[in-house]
């Protein structure tokens, strides 16, 4: 989750022509992966390269998080990303659920939970099926 939101808050930041943030996001997630990875992986292993990566990776997002935010002040970036969260945490439950399933079935299945999840969600939010259609009519219209 962390990764699809870091690479969209990326793309904003690039959009935006602030490269220079980009990099200096970089530099600290590289000195943070040595740092994390040389005090974790020496004491716990593989389990702390996976909590070095987990560690990095929430940092990773905070640095992209911030300076979108205040570039898209105007705009409430929580309200835009609590619903694929909410769809993939429904998605994550389906998956433990089904685990032991044929692979390809799992993958499937948890592609159409995580859509009829976030369909649903964005139907409700927007006040019923009606105002969706409403919405979105001139997306359709010739």
């Amino acid at each position: 989750i962390a990764a699809a939101l870091t690479s969209a808050l990326g793309q904003v930041l690039l959009a935006s022509h602030h490269e220079m943030v980009n990099l200096r996001i970089v530099l600290t997630n590289f000195a943070l992966s040595i740092v994390f990875g040389s005090l974790l992986v020496s004491q716990f292993g593989i389990i702390g390269a996976a909590w070095a990566a987990v560690l990095v990776s929430t940092a990773n997002l905070i640095q992209h998080y911030v300076p979108v935010s205040r570039l898209l002040a105007g705009h409430k970036l929580a309200s835009l990303v609590w619903q694929p969260l909410v769809a993939t945490g429904v998605m994550a439950a389906f998956i433990m659920m089904v685990h032991s399933q044929n692979f390809f079935f799992v993958v499937f299945s948890a592609a159409v939970v995580y859509a009829v999840t976030l369909a649903a969600i964005v139907v409700v939010s927007a006040g019923g099926l009606h105002a969706v259609r409403e919405r979105y009519r001139h997306l359709v219209s010739t």
